[in-house]
């Protein structure tokens, strides 16, 4: 047999070819920012040397009531009526860890609402949480002055804590 007449061997293909395709370079999309609300809040105005840490924290830190009273939904919106669906199960409510529950979500609903925050303060006092108790009962005082209730309650539980 003649060699030149003998079929060819396949070649392997060149090792260039073997080699996985490599996926072209993606870029980083800039991140923007989207507004929370259509309101702006004003810009702070440049700090100068402050004379302690506690007054560099309270000049960077957005004051929480003002916050508060931005993100707050309006007292007659959805969000308030089903926080006062939830005040009344707190109230059918036996178990304290209960009234928690559902007086925590109604403040989450609607957290302007003083008579919440009363009712909080209540549960929290039955739970002898005194802290908790006196933050609410100032909660719903700052927010209504003149709700005498959370006012007696607050002056009631001071005088308690005085004794001990």
């Amino acid at each position: 047999m003649r060699r030149d007449k003998l079929p060819e061997k396949p070649t392997s293909p060149p090792a260039q070819a073997l080699q996985p395709e490599k996926a072209p370079a993606i870029e980083p999309k800039a991140i923007t920012s989207v507004p929370l609300s259509k309101e702006r809040l004003p810009e702070p105005e440049p700090a100068t040397q402050p004379a302690s840490e506690k007054e560099s924290r309270a000049e960077t830190e957005p004051p929480t009531e003002a916050v508060a009273k931005i993100s707050a939904p309006p007292a007659n919106s959805a969000e308030c009526k089903e926080a006062l669906n939830e005040k009344e199960l707190a109230v059918a409510a036996t178990e304290n860890s209960d009234k928690l529950f559902h007086l925590r979500r109604a403040l989450r609903l609607c957290p302007n609402n003083a008579t919440l925050h009363y009712e909080l303060g209540n549960t929290y006092a039955a739970m002898e949480r005194t802290s908790n108790a006196e933050e609410e009962y100032k909660q719903a005082v700052s927010i209504d002055p003149s709700m005498v209730a959370a006012k007696n309650a607050l002056a009631d539980l001071l005088k308690a804590e005085t004794k001990f």
